[in-house]
C-alpha cells in the first residue's frame, strides 16, 4: 500500500458529502456550499460530476458515489 495524496482529498470529500446529506436529507450541494470547516464541498461535488460526465472517474468511485443516498449525476 501507498500512501496517495489524491486519494485522501477525495476520501475527504466523500466523506464531507455524507455528512452533508445525513444532515440536509439530499445530496444537491449548492455549488458555493462550504462546510462549517471550509471544506469547498459545492467545487467538489461539482467536479465530480464533471469528470464523470467526460469518462474519467474511475469506477470504484462511480460505485462510491452511487451508493450515496440522493446522489444525482446531473441537476436537472
Amino acid at each position: 500500500w501507498v500512501w496517495d495524496p489524491l486519494e485522501a482529498d477525495w476520501q475527504e470529500g466523500y466523506e464531507a458529502l455524507q455528512a452533508y446529506v445525513a444532515e440536509n436529507g439530499h445530496a444537491r450541494v449548492p455549488q458555493t456550499h462550504r462546510t462549517v470547516d471550509d471544506y469547498r464541498l459545492g467545487s467538489w461535488v461539482a467536479t465530480q460530476r464533471h469528470v464523470y460526465k467526460n469518462s474519467n472517474l474511475s469506477d470504484e468511485r462511480i460505485a462510491k458515489l452511487k451508493e450515496v443516498e440522493g446522489w444525482v449525476w446531473k441537476v436537472t
